[in-house]
């Protein structure tokens, strides 16, 4: 019989595509496929591992095609965030700006589409970066969950700020999609008071907007921040330095990294070409990058 074989590539985890195989008849394990996938979990229907105990191996795929298999862009946000060098960034979660998606997902739209489908069920939350730039980052949200618990709640060491640090995660990020959020909501909606809004800003898990709105805010961002936009002048620099001002990506990534970011030269590569700070084009050597006007 034939029936539909899921291929991952092994050094990525990404998925490659569905191809029609003959196969035998045996239970498909799914978890097996699962661990392949850094980072996903797969959420099997009853009746596909009701099919997959029957041992039909082709109805097994049919059940397996409708489990919670990540989209190409919660992938290449997996694929981003493991680049992420947390250990030079430990007050930090892996941070991955939305542009960089573009690196891996050329249909723009389609990114933006399946990354608010994911924000839709609580896989990741968007901050705004900086007042004036357009820059959004994107987290996982157990990830975000996680930094706020360790930075804000224990190691706070304040119990009115832990408590409204406490409450904050587990009734405004649970349910709240936007990256900002209006005072009227915050005090009336969610029942927060005035004392609550001030730790949660002393906190740093919100910063003003305006004065009847917030940012949702991510904890201790400002080294990132540096090295992010030092890393950015530095990128563009060597570029407008070198021959003709087009420079290959593998000249940058021979390098090793940046002398004023402890981020990666690939994660710079990526936020540049991604934010359309430098255009990349391929050549028989690779991308050539140049800076854009």
């Amino acid at each position: 019989m034939k029936g539909w074989l899921l291929t991952i590539d092994d050094t990525t985890g990404r998925r490659l595509n569905f191809v029609n195989v003959p196969m035998e008849r045996k239970p498909i394990d799914v978890n097996a496929i699962a661990s392949k996938i850094p980072g996903a979990q797969l959420q099997t229907s009853k009746r596909s591992r009701r099919l997959s105990e029957e041992g039909d191996a082709g109805e097994d795929i049919e059940g397996l095609a409708d489990a919670d298999i990540p989209d190409e862009t919660h992938m290449a946000l997996l694929t981003l965030r493991s680049e992420f060098p947390t250990e030079k960034f430990p007050s930090l979660p892996p941070i991955v700006m939305q542009h960089q998606l573009y690196t891996h997902i050329p249909q723009r739209t389609m990114a933006d589409r399946q990354l608010a489908e994911l924000r839709q069920k609580n896989v990741v939350i968007l901050f705004k970066m900086g007042v004036v730039l357009n820059d959004y980052a994107v987290i996982l949200q157990e990830d975000f969950v996680r930094h706020v618990e360790r930075t804000c709640i224990e190691g706070c060491g304040d119990a009115a700020r832990s408590a409204a640090a406490r409450r904050f995660l587990d009734t405004v990020v649970k349910v709240h999609k936007a990256c900002s959020l209006a005072k009227k909501d915050l005090l009336g909606h969610y029942g927060f008071h005035d004392e609550d809004v001030a730790h949660l800003i002393r906190s740093g898990l919100l910063t003003l907007r305006d004065e009847q709105s917030f940012w949702l805010n991510l904890p201790n961002m400002g080294d990132f921040m540096t090295d992010l936009h030092a890393g950015r002048k530095e990128l563009r620099d060597i570029i407008k330095r070198a021959k003709y001002k087009e420079v290959l990506v593998s000249s940058l990534l021979e390098r090793g990294k940046l002398k004023k970011s402890k981020l990666s030269i690939k994660y710079h590569i990526d936020d540049a070409v991604g934010a359309d700070l430098v255009t990349s084009s391929d050549t028989t050597s690779g991308p050539l990058l140049k800076n854009k006007d």
